[in-house]
């Protein structure tokens, strides 16, 4: 959906975030595909790594949200069509 808001990303370092940042580590099996596969647990995916990096993220970027009037509010909330909606005529 496309907005005309915007927030400053100055400042933000991201060089460390790429794709291989986002990608879930998968243990080699021989077993068949669906045979006793562990449930995905989100919390284990956070490694201290990732929760670093986010926080010096966040550090960074909520200045600049904060500054936005009502940008906070806004990017908090669920986005949601209903019947009759033209997303291609809203504006934000």
């Amino acid at each position: 959906m496309p907005t005309s808001s915007s927030v400053s990303v100055e400042g933000v370092e991201v060089e460390e975030i790429n794709d291989n940042f986002f990608a879930r580590k998968r243990e080699e099996s021989k077993e068949e595909m669906f045979d006793n596969q562990p449930e995905h647990n989100p919390s284990e995916a956070l490694t201290e790594e990732r929760r670093t990096m986010q926080k010096s993220v966040d550090d960074a970027l909520l200045p600049h949200v904060q500054g936005v009037e009502l940008m906070e509010a806004y990017l908090r909330s669920t986005f949601s069509l209903k019947k009759g909606d033209k997303p291609h005529l809203m504006r934000f």
